[in-house]
């Protein structure tokens, strides 16, 4: 069985407002599935997700990105594992931007940007680029992956193990047909999806581009690919508690398989 543990639900940065309910940090959760671990995503939810992790012992982790923004990415130095001399991550991402991701981690996270080189941590830091359609395998846990729709690119996820499946959608803004394909593909039946929804259906028409979704747009892609609940998230970073449990009652009159992800949900 799979589990997904959200340790970050904000998008573009860590939430601006005090959210107790639904988190501040920003995109990152792990998954879990045939007795092995990996991160999605290196927000600043990257720190706990790395504690939780080490706390179980695990000083060598993969570390999945599905595009390298520095919403996604801004928590990758402070992984525990790459503050340890035994510590290992291994980073895998779209050969998009080209054939050794390490280089253009270590290139984006040094000074005057970061005041410490990646190279300058004590744990070492490995990068694998990976096909569009690839499926990584990380013991009995499969992760298949489809581009999406999101400027610069993005990678969408559909974990596996067994009989189970979970999908992880982020970036991605609903209305190009070939990846709305892709995406359905990738949560054909799943129990559950995260799922970009940066915005509400009346912000979105305003917001044609960004590469964010809405909640009314995400609804209708998971029900159409016959999802089984839908986790949404990437929240607006200036959305407080009171604004976004607002919303999430619209969204679950439109259908009560949805609901607005919170930091430290266990899918």
């Amino acid at each position: 069985m799979i589990s997904l543990t959200i340790h970050g639900t904000r998008g573009s940065l860590p939430g601006a407002t005090p959210s107790p309910i639904f988190g501040n940090e920003s995109i990152c959760a792990v998954a879990r599935g045939g007795g092995t671990a990996a991160i999605l995503d290196a927000g600043s939810g990257a720190l706990a997700a790395g504690a939780a992790l080490l706390a179980e012992g695990r000083t060598d982790i993969d570390l999945v990105l599905s595009h390298l923004h520095l919403d996604h990415v801004i928590g990758l130095p402070f992984l525990p594992q790459l503050l340890r001399g035994d510590g290992i991550v291994r980073v895998h991402v779209s050969e998009r931007y080209g054939p050794d991701p390490g280089a253009v981690l270590s290139d984006l996270l040094r000074p005057p940007w970061f005041p410490i080189p990646l190279s300058r941590l004590p744990g070492r830091l490995e990068g694998h680029a990976f096909g569009d359609g690839a499926t990584l395998r990380f013991g009995r846990l499969a992760i298949e992956t489809a581009p999406l729709h999101h400027p610069g690119g993005a990678t969408g996820f559909r974990l596996c193990t067994g009989g189970d499946a979970v999908a992880v959608l982020l970036d991605h803004e609903p209305g190009d047909a070939q990846a709305d394909t892709a995406a359905r593909h990738l949560m054909r039946g799943v129990r559950a999806a995260v799922m970009d929804a940066a915005w509400t259906p009346q912000e979105a028409p305003g917001r044609v581009g960004w590469g964010h979704g809405c909640w009314l747009s995400c609804i209708r892609l998971a029900r159409e690919a016959g999802a089984g609940a839908a986790y949404l998230s990437h929240h607006a970073p200036a959305r407080d508690d009171v604004a976004l449990l607002d919303e999430e009652r619209r969204l679950r009159a439109v259908w009560n398989g949805a609901l607005l992800a919170r930091g430290g949900d266990v899918v």
